[in-house]
């Protein structure tokens, strides 16, 4: 009986040992959570009392761009705009927010502003000097806040979606590779008070799921650099960086090229067909000369802008629609020399009417080999000359 009251005891001291031990530990972690509290409200207090966000930290203020490419909504080649996703960061220093050598601060890492509380500071008016279009994603809550730094460096971090101009030139359409422009500056203040620089380090990131719907983003080929302008208003700090996209070709050759091609046969079938039967010819030629030129109309006017220059597509097109209109030419003499073409082809091969056979008769057999050969050199010129380009 002893034994068993004793060892009753002894599971009770250890049960008010474990009671104790989880008190201690709530107790310190609300007391902890306190003190962080506490410290965050006295941290900010301290900061921001009598600070005046209307004067900049310095006569010149440095300021440290990086951003990280998000996504690409669209490349719009009518319209001369690329609308794109971005996180936008911008770093600089701010002496007044230094808080290193405060006592009781040693240990906290940064301080954090986050949206609302962005105005409370001094930040450059940095601007996209080539924005059409731009807005902070506001999802749950605005996506963008304020890191102070112990040493009094300020980051500032938002997540934007930006339609910027991008100027084409499209001579070599759709076989272009296009060079879209991204302009930051400060829209007040000039060259001697806000200047602007790349980070040394990996200034722009691309997240690796990037899919464009009709280009390739040449990521080993994006160009940070300076724009810097000078206005009548003074000279200003800008930076430049410029995307590659190079236009993905197979879709045009796919639902454009390759469909004209082989309507040029069809047209070409025609020649094959008896002189007499005008109808059967005509269906065939003037059928494909109107859809070639159909073709030629929406990829030149849905799919890119009018321009006044001729681009690459143009000329395909408009050697396609020349070599169909020829065969429709053909079909309107040969319909003319009908019956001479009837007698001279009975009971003669075709090597004999090559060598006896009148001037007509020579034209349409010749035309039957040449016609599709110089059509079928062209096209090897052309692609070849196009994709070196």
């Amino acid at each position: 009986t002893k034994l068993i009251l004793l060892d009753s005891l002894l599971q009770e001291i250890e049960m008010i040992k474990l009671l104790t031990v989880s008190a201690l530990l709530i107790i310190g972690a609300a007391g902890a959570e306190q003190n962080y509290m506490v410290l965050q409200e006295k941290l900010g207090t301290a900061l921001l009392n009598g600070y005046n966000k209307n004067i900049k930290p310095d006569h010149k203020v440095n300021v440290t761009v990086n951003m990280f490419l998000r996504d690409v909504a669209s490349v719009d080649s009518v319209e001369g705009a690329m609308e794109f996703q971005l996180t936008f960061r911008q770093k600089w220093q701010d002496s007044r927010l230094k808080y290193e050598n405060k006592k009781g601060y040693e240990n906290v890492p940064y301080y954090t502003l986050l949206a609302g509380q962005e105005r409370s500071i001094w930040m450059p008016d940095t601007f996209f000097r080539n924005e059409l279009e731009s807005n902070i994603h506001k999802n749950l809550e605005p996506n963008q806040y304020i890191r102070i730094y112990p040493d009094g460096s300020v980051l500032h971090s938002s997540r934007i979606t930006l339609k910027t101009a991008c100027f084409m030139s499209l001579q070599l359409f759709p076989f272009d590779r296009q060079a879209c422009p991204l302009q930051i500056a400060s829209y007040g203040w000039n060259a001697d008070d806000i200047v602007y620089a790349w980070r040394e380090n990996d200034p722009i990131q691309v997240t690796k799921e990037l899919r464009l719907p009709a280009f390739t983003l040449d990521v080993n080929d994006m160009k940070t650099d300076r724009c810097d302008v000078i206005t009548t208003t003074g000279r200003y700090s800008c930076l430049s960086l410029q995307l590659s996209l190079d236009r993905c070709t197979s879709w045009y050759i796919t639902v454009y090229f390759i469909p004209a091609i082989m309507f040029f046969f069809i047209s070409w079938a025609g020649f094959f067909v008896s002189a007499r039967e005008l109808t059967p010819r005509l269906l065939l030629q003037f059928g494909s000369l109107v859809c070639i030129a159909v073709a030629s109309y929406v990829i030149g006017h849905q799919n890119s802008p009018v321009v006044v220059y001729t681009k690459a597509s143009d000329i395909f097109f408009g050697t396609t629609v020349l070599f169909v209109f020829l065969s429709l030419v053909d079909t309107v003499l040969f319909a003319a020399f009908a019956t001479q073409l009837e007698k001279e082809a009975e009971g003669q091969g075709l090597l004999e009417r090559l060598k006896t056979g009148s001037w007509i008769t020579k034209f349409d057999l010749v035309s039957r080999a040449v016609y599709p050969l110089i059509y079928i050199l062209f096209i090897i010129i052309y692609f070849a000359a196009y994709s070196a380009m």
